[in-house]
Parts: C-alpha cells; sequence; structure tokens
C-alpha cells in the first residue's frame, strides 16, 4: 500500500458514502510530478544547471537554431550558460 492508498482507505473510513475514486488520481499525478521532478533536478545538476537555467538554455536553442551559439545569442547570459550553449 503507497501513500495515496492509505489517504483513500483514510477518506474511505471517514466518509464511506463519498466517492474517493477521483482523489485516487489526482493525488498520484501530484505525487508523480514531484518525484519526477526531483529527478529533473538531480540530472540538471550533475551538469551544474538549474531549472530555470535549463529553461533559459532550451529556449535558446529552440528559438534560434544554429544562432543559439554566437556570441550575440548568449552575451547577457551568466559564463556557465554559455559554456553550456557551447557544447551543445
Amino acid at each position: 500500500m503507497d501513500s495515496v492508498d492509505e489517504i483513500v482507505v483514510a477518506w474511505g473510513a471517514v466518509q464511506p458514502d463519498l466517492d474517493v475514486s477521483p482523489m485516487r488520481c489526482s493525488a498520484g499525478c501530484a505525487r508523480l510530478s514531484e518525484l519526477l521532478g526531483e529527478q529533473r533536478e538531480y540530472a540538471f545538476a550533475a551538469h551544474g544547471l538549474g531549472t530555470q537555467e535549463f529553461d533559459v538554455l532550451a529556449a535558446l536553442r529552440r528559438s534560434a537554431g544554429s544562432a543559439a551559439h554566437s556570441g550575440t545569442a548568449v552575451g547577457s547570459h551568466p559564463r556557465h550558460l554559455q559554456h553550456h550553449l557551447q557544447s551543445a
């Protein structure tokens, strides 16, 4: 039994006439989102990045194509972001 099951069982004990099946889905999705977020942060940290820094790099990469590697595209960003763009 996981934490979501425990929540559903607890609600069932307190309010047996209440349909708590939607809670199983929403609580499960929330827990999955939390776990995926932790893994994402861990993966970014392994490369010296935070989530916001990765988002900036991803946006630059998507929007500028080969121009994302130019000095003008990254000139106003911190040096460690420039390093990650140049090594992409």
